[in-house]
């Protein structure tokens, strides 16, 4: 449980209970680090719960945002330069989405490597999705669409690893963005490029739940375990630090709302 362990998320118009899975479960681990959320259009309630449990509110101009792309992507430029500009030497650092992630144990509590820590999804290829497809494809045309399109589907939606690690990936992410998209998900297309034409050095992938995340979206229902406490649990029989995704199955998803019930302060 690293204090200078680094969480980073940004959201826009999130209301309390679209985050407080997020940030209840992480804090129920014992979590130490600090947890820094970039926020837009929230409401007095939203931003109160966050101060009061813990989290750092920094806000963001989501006009120039939108106007630019989406804030899945536009969140990359925020984190580069969130990291830039911060005195302070955080590593381990986690990427994030927020709105679909809990937590059941330390985020960080596995072998963090000197290098990027990067998840795969389901048995699901980029050109068997639609939507992968098509992300790679506007973003990179018809050609890098064939390249990828064997390749497993790498999930842009969390990514982990030491300081320098992550600013090095931010910085090669950030120049695939642009020039700009209004396509919501472009990030993942420039995701799967950097890791499957290994243009980062060190990269350590992630079977779906082998590792320390397990995304849920393409898994069918009956493949959950779960332990004698109702911990879902991975293909080694651990219990899963990160769910992923677990909105989308809906019995996890109704076990998971009752820590909306509870907020975690520190």
């Amino acid at each position: 449980m690293d204090p200078n362990a680094l969480i980073l998320g940004a959201f826009y118009g999130l209301k309390k209970a679209d985050v407080s899975v997020f940030v209840n479960s992480l804090f129920k681990t014992g979590y130490r680090g600090r947890l820094v959320l970039f926020a837009a259009a929230i409401d007095k309630e939203t931003h109160e719960f966050l101060l009061n449990a813990g989290v750092t509110v920094l806000g963001y101009d989501h006009t120039q945002a939108h106007a630019l792309m989406p804030i899945h992507a536009f969140r990359y430029f925020l984190y580069k330069n969130f990291l830039a500009d911060v005195k302070e030497s955080f590593s381990p650092v986690m990427l994030t989405d927020v709105r679909d992630v809990a937590f059941q144990r330390d985020p960080f509590d596995f072998q963090v490597s000197s290098g990027l820590h990067v998840f795969l999804e389901e048995q699901k290829t980029i050109g068997e999705c639609p939507y992968n497809s098509l992300f790679v494809k506007e973003r990179f045309g018809a050609e890098e669409l064939a390249h990828l399109s064997a390749f497993r589907i790498s999930c842009s939606g969390i990514t982990i690893g030491p300081g320098a690690a992550i600013r090095a990936y931010l910085e090669r992410l950030c120049q695939l963005l642009l020039p700009s998209l209004k396509l919501v998900g472009y990030d993942q297309g420039a995701h799967n490029h950097l890791v499957h034409r290994r243009l980062l050095s060190d990269v350590t992938v992630h079977e779906n739940g082998d590792g320390p995340v397990l995304t849920l979206g393409y898994m069918d229902p009956e493949m959950i375990k779960t332990d004698p406490g109702g911990l879902v649990i991975g293909r080694s029989g651990q219990v899963v630090n990160i769910l992923h995704q677990y909105d989308r199955c809906g019995a996890l998803a109704q076990s998971w709302s009752v820590i909306t019930e509870n907020s975690t302060n520190r």
